[in-house]
């Protein structure tokens, strides 16, 4: 399974990627994020859903 963070300032980008992305199997979008410092500040809780990082 790849989980993914979109993160980009323009909501309708996020929207269409997040349709294009839940279209393929074993591909998961975990969080949004209006940017990267955003995505990069989200609580460790979210962080822990990829295998990665734990």
């Amino acid at each position: 399974m790849i989980r993914i963070v979109l993160a980009d300032d323009h909501t309708l980008v996020r929207a269409g990627l997040r349709v294009l992305l839940e279209g393929i199997p074993d591909v998961e979008v975990v969080a949004e994020a209006s940017d990267g410092c955003e995505a990069l500040s989200m609580p460790r809780i979210c962080v822990r859903t990829w295998h990665c990082w734990t």
